[in-house]
């Protein structure tokens, strides 16, 4: 990821011949984009940074013809290879920075099929990955579903789109910003697009590209909000690929902002001290704001649950193997505890599931969050920890004994701790951490 502040540098002055103090601000603040993605060692997040990248690099190409289409083509292949949900839209996007920039514009027959072309190109990106989803689930045979309300009742889209709203006051003066700025951070980036559309208007009317893009990555984004179901997702996780898509959305129209923002910084340096003192303190707070956004937080607004795994976790399962003896047992438990579990001990052991409507094997930790013990994992939190849940879990298995771990971050802990301890056989904290109650069936 730190790569992409050199690539918007070079490519805001290659493309723009913007100052190199403009420049440099504007590539910094590729800072205020979201960039939770980029916190961890994952495929996507990964794919995200050659996307950010490509969109930068694509800037010189479209406008001043300086940087090589093949090697536009070959970083979206390699985001492609990496994760696909990143690597595809890249595709869609470098496909029509090559077909706007190969052709000349013309007149006649020539220009209207010109225009016919990147009509259907547009259409075939707006609708490919629903496609690509739906072609997978035909020959994964993992089921995605199509929800034909939605296609009937285009109002119906909308109303999925709709997100809770977001508390961004509290009197708190520092986080008071901070979610302030995730509040408005989106309407931010849209309208410094807009203004660095008009920056870029003016060198190349292909700088439209981006816009077309950004649209493109839209209709897949309610596509795959609001018409595609993901049964196999845990519910709050069925929102997450086209969550991805949205984010992607940001990123190309990255390059855009920072033209527009490079603008109002090369003018700003040539007005008064106050005023440029002002600009650094502000764009330092939102980029500080955007750091801090993007890692696991407990602060008065928010509880992340994003959390690594920690010492505390390894040893919550340790001690449950000890507790066991060797015993069969299944742990409910959350996916840092479950990551734990699985590098200590690998994946050791299975049960064959119990329960007719889902046959199949069951890892004694809930692992993935589709399984069907991650569910009775949610079941135990959302009953605070009652035996009846427990018992549920152990006939799934097939076992006599569970075990439960819940960390101090989790939602509802302290009511679930404080519930679990009069239901449990035993409990015990690592820590004060993670807090492990077992169960024997009785």
């Amino acid at each position: 990821f730190a790569l992409v502040v050199p690539c918007a540098y070079w490519s805001l002055r290659k493309a723009l011949a913007f100052p190199p103090s403009a420049a440099a601000t504007a590539a910094a603040a590729v800072a205020l984009l979201p960039l939770s993605s980029f916190v961890a060692t994952t495929p996507q997040g990964l794919a995200n940074a050659i996307f950010l990248m490509t969109a930068f690099l694509a800037l010189p190409a479209v406008v001043a013809s300086a940087f090589p289409r093949p090697m536009l083509v070959l970083l979206a292949v390699a985001a492609a290879s990496v994760h696909p949900l990143a690597g595809i839209p890249l595709l869609i996007f470098v496909t029509l920075v090559t077909y706007l920039t190969a052709f000349e514009r013309s007149k006649g027959v020539s220009e209207a099929a010109r225009w016919i072309t990147l009509v259907e190109l547009v259409v075939a990106g707006s609708v490919a990955l629903p496609a690509i989803f739906v072609v997978n689930s035909i020959v994964s045979g993992i089921g995605v579903g199509i929800n034909v309300e939605a296609l009937r009742s285009p109002a119906v889209m909308f109303e999925d789109l709709q997100s809770a709203p977001v508390t961004t006051r509290q009197f708190m003066a520092i986080f008071d910003l901070v979610y302030s700025w995730r509040a408005w951070r989106e309407a931010a980036i849209f309208a410094a697009a807009l203004a660095g559309l008009a920056v870029i208007w003016r060198r190349s009317r292909t700088g439209l590209v981006y816009l077309v893009a950004a649209l493109i990555f839209f209709v897949n984004y309610v596509l795959l909000r609001s018409v595609l179901r993901f049964p196999f997702l845990i519910s709050y996780e069925r929102s997450n690929y086209a969550d991805r898509i949205y984010e992607l959305m940001l990123f190309v129209l990255a390059p855009m902002a920072a033209a527009a923002l490079a603008a109002l910084i090369a003018r700003i340096g040539r007005s008064f001290s106050a005023l440029r003192v002002g600009t650094v303190v502000i764009l330092a707070a939102l980029m500080t704001s955007s750091l801090y956004l993007a890692y696991p937080r407990r602060d008065k607004y928010e509880s992340s649950r994003g959390w690594s795994t920690s010492a505390s976790d390894i040893e919550a399962v340790r001690l449950i193997n000890k507790d066991a003896a060797g015993r069969p047992f299944v742990a409910l438990a959350n996916q840092s505890v479950s990551a734990a579990a699985v590098r200590e001990f690998g994946f050791k052991k299975y049960f064959a599931s119990k329960d007719p409507a889902h046959p199949g094997l069951l890892f004694y930790y809930p692992i993935p969050t589709g399984d069907r013990l991650y569910q009775k994992y949610l079941d135990m939190n959302e009953k605070l920890g009652s035996y009846d849940a427990a018992l549920e879990a152990m006939d799934l298995a097939g076992v006599d004994t569970a075990y439960y771990a819940v960390s101090y971050y989790w939602w509802n802990a302290q009511r679930i701790i404080l519930a679990a301890r009069k239901q449990a056989d035993r409990h015990w904290s690592v820590n004060d951490k993670v807090f492990v109650f077992k169960y024997e069936r009785r």
